[in-house]
């Protein structure tokens, strides 16, 4: 019996170091570190510092700034960095753009196991910088008020998923590099994305209220369900031998042009809405345009000049309605496309695809965005000024029932009427109205807002889910004086 007992005994041993010799690194180690105040590292460089491949540092809610809290380093290490709660308690501030600070950065050939995920980067020369051949992964993260929100260099490939990007100088910027940007909201920044002897993969982005959108400088960059609207300038430049792919993107409403190459460059364009500029919703030299609504028309196979009839163009809701004439318009070979639009329903749903970033499919599950219709609200005569939340596509049988939270300079209650916090679309109805109903009260109190966000609830995602917009603002104009 005792023999029996120490031949267990070895063997179990034996199966046990055998396992732990065939553990990857990543699984041998997987450590979780955390980064705060009262933690045992006060610095995020710190916590990087001692971690090894595989382990996971967690940062603590706060501003974090100074020494070992910018200019970054992963040093080439394999492991997860990420906020617990999100980038809007967890903060990385430089203070102030100074020369050359970078909040982190990637230049020790870094690859796709080097996470960085949900932090709020701000105040730096440049927000996150990518360089000698890095690729990490960067996600889930709010980019703002840099010099560059984030700078790629010297052949690095990052891949920037799920971020927002807005106030900066430039949102991203790549030079001789192949980032891929997907999902992601890029607003408000002097160029949105700009590329210089670059390839970058942009799909599934909203690129809207910036300088020029995209501008591709000999560039070859390919750009798929896109939606790039309101830029000052324009919506896509491309110049110096620039050969790009845009595909079932819609282009819309930028002020100078929509899509905008010299005589050297020679995009492709396929099942894209391209509307808007004053210099013209085209002005190419040369281009391959096929299957796509142009405004004023553009020679090629399939195309068309149809009023897109979306459901709220002014406001940015640029879903088809059911009577579009770009509905199963777009190139009848649906080969390479990708297999969902830009709000993850599948990207073929009737005979043909359909022109623009949003596939009409009236059997998904509801999709639901926020639009106005007017958007100002008066003291002197009490009218009030209007949102209405759209069923832009989806069963139509059902009643959607959408909660929303209310923010802005208003009080309600005392500068409007107090709002529910809900509505309820009606079955066979594609939209109801929030009227923000002002009350004439006798306080200077000058321009003050009211913003609805829509906030469905953990339960609503089955019934429902949310597109762009979601978040509108009305403003209430004040008629007393001093």
């Amino acid at each position: 019996m005792r023999r029996f007992k120490q031949v267990f005994v070895i063997d179990l041993l034996f199966i046990v170091l055998s396992s732990a010799l065939f553990l990857s690194p990543k699984e041998a180690h997987s450590a979780t570190l955390y980064v705060g105040a009262e933690e045992a590292y006060q610095t995020i460089q710190a916590g990087i510092d001692a971690a090894v491949d595989g382990d996971t540092v967690i940062v603590r809610d706060g501003t974090y700034s100074g020494e070992g809290n910018r200019d970054i380093s992963f040093n080439g290490k394999a492991i997860t960095v990420k906020s617990e709660n999100g980038p809007a308690r967890c903060i990385i501030d430089g203070k102030g753009k100074r020369s050359g600070s970078k909040g982190f950065k990637f230049s020790s050939g870094e690859e796709s196991g080097s996470i960085l995920s949900g932090f709020m980067i701000q105040g730096m020369h440049f927000g996150i910088n990518c360089f000698n051949s890095s690729s990490p992964t960067i996600m889930n993260c709010t980019i703002r008020k840099n010099g560059i929100g984030i700078y790629c260099s010297d052949n690095a490939s990052p891949a920037i998923n799920n971020c927002t990007i807005y106030g900066n100088g430039g949102g991203v910027s790549s030079r001789d590099s192949s980032p891929t940007i997907s999902n992601c909201t890029i607003f408000d920044n002097i160029y949105g994305i700009d590329d210089i002897d670059s390839y970058s993969t942009i799909s599934n982005c909203a690129i809207f209220d910036n300088g020029n959108g995209i501008v591709l400088i000999n560039s070859s960059s390919t750009i798929i369900n896109c939606i790039i609207l309101g830029s000052t300038w324009g919506g896509v430049a491309f110049a110096d031998f620039s050969f790009p792919i845009v595909t079932n993107c819609t282009i819309l409403n930028n002020h100078a042009w929509g899509i905008r190459g010299d005589s050297t460059s020679r995009p492709v364009i396929t099942n894209s809405i391209v509307r808007g500029g004053y210099e013209g919703a085209m002005v190419l030299s040369e281009a391959i345009v096929t299957y796509s609504c142009i405004e004023g028309g553009y020679e090629g196979e399939g195309n068309i000049d149809s009023d897109p009839l979306f459901f709220n163009a002014a406001s940015r809701v640029v879903h088809l309605m059911p009577n579009s004439p770009c509905i199963d318009s777009g190139n009848p070979d649906a080969s390479g496309l990708p297999s969902t639009d830009k709000d993850g329903n599948p990207r073929v749903v009737g005979d043909r695809v359909d022109m623009g970033a949003f596939e009409y499919c009236p059997t998904c599950l509801p999709t639901i965005a926020l639009g106005v219709v007017d958007g100002e609200a008066t003291e002197a005569d009490l009218k009030p000024g209007k949102l209405a939340v759209y069923r832009v596509n989806g069963d139509m049988s059902a009643r959607v029932r959408v909660p929303y939270r209310v923010k802005g300079t208003a009080k309600g209650g005392l500068d409007y009427e107090m709002l529910t916090g809900k509505v309820a679309i009606r079955p066979g109805a594609d939209r109801i109205f929030i009227l923000i109903t002002p009350i004439d009260d006798s306080l200077v109190e000058g321009g003050e807002t009211v913003q609805i966000k829509l906030r469905p609830t953990y339960w609503d995602r089955d019934y429902y889910k949310l597109s762009e917009p979601s978040v509108a603002e009305v403003a209430i104009l004040d008629n007393d004086k001093l």
